[in-house]
């Protein structure tokens, strides 16, 4: 995972923007038929569903290894790369501010450090598929980490997106 980091921040690196996107696949819950971060990290199994030692068809990743830790250590790397990925919302590439993004949106945020910086680069942003980008990005990681201030500036956005 840090090296996929270190990737997207080269900025002479042919890459960049795919080494967000194959960086933020092990953190997110589709892989796994889920669509919440607290769903994703329970271990599930039940009547009918078991296999593998009791894990059912997400609990465990093909290798064996129980799914939670990997997207949890994935998710962890992100957060830990987070300054990094920051940097990458001032990009000049589109794909890798979008990237950027969509790999901070599964970082923690307690402190809100990085939901400030996606209104921040949205108030900047030109292109509406990146301003987009950061308000979805905001959402999800405002769904792991609620703030009513987040919540009344998607709001306040709303109504924009509108027909």
């Amino acid at each position: 995972m840090p090296s996929l980091i270190r990737i997207a921040g080269d900025p002479h690196h042919s890459h960049r923007a795919e080494a967000l996107y194959g960086l933020v696949g092990p953190a997110r819950a589709r892989y796994f038929g889920v669509a919440s971060r607290d769903e994703l990290l329970l271990h599930r199994s039940g009547p009918g569903q078991e296999f593998l030692g009791g894990y059912d068809y997400y609990g465990v990743e093909i290798t064996g290894y129980p799914a939670g830790w990997s997207v949890a250590g994935a998710r962890a790397a992100i957060t830990a790369g987070s300054r990094v990925l920051a940097h990458l919302l001032d990009d000049s590439d589109p794909a890798v501010r979008v990237g950027a993004s969509y790999a901070l949106a599964t970082a923690a945020d307690p402190d809100r450090r990085i939901r400030n910086d996606f209104t921040t680069w949205f108030a900047k942003e030109q292109d509406p598929v990146v301003r987009a980008a950061l308000v979805f990005a905001t959402a999800e990681i405002t769904r792991a980490h609620p703030d009513p201030l987040d919540t009344a500036w998607m709001r306040e956005l709303w109504p924009s997106c509108g027909p």
